[in-house]
């Protein structure tokens, strides 16, 4: 996302976007099940958190229409 928004880049962006957080989901299983001085579970947290924030920007950037410029 940048400063012109356009649709169809937005779409298609927004489409990766799920298609990783899909991958994520399916594909990170933790290995380490302690919950002391877990630095995986630290770092899926963070990275779940990082994909979330992601979908919620770019679904922003997809219902703003109007320029702000």
């Amino acid at each position: 996302m940048g400063v012109f928004r356009d649709h169809q880049p937005l779409c298609q962006a927004q489409s990766k976007l799920e298609a990783i957080a899909g991958q994520f989901e399916s594909e990170s299983g933790l290995r380490d099940h302690s919950l002391l001085w877990n630095t995986e579970l630290l770092q899926r947290i963070e990275l779940e958190n990082l994909l979330s924030q992601a979908r919620v920007a770019m679904a922003s950037a997809l219902h703003r229409t109007e320029s702000r410029g």
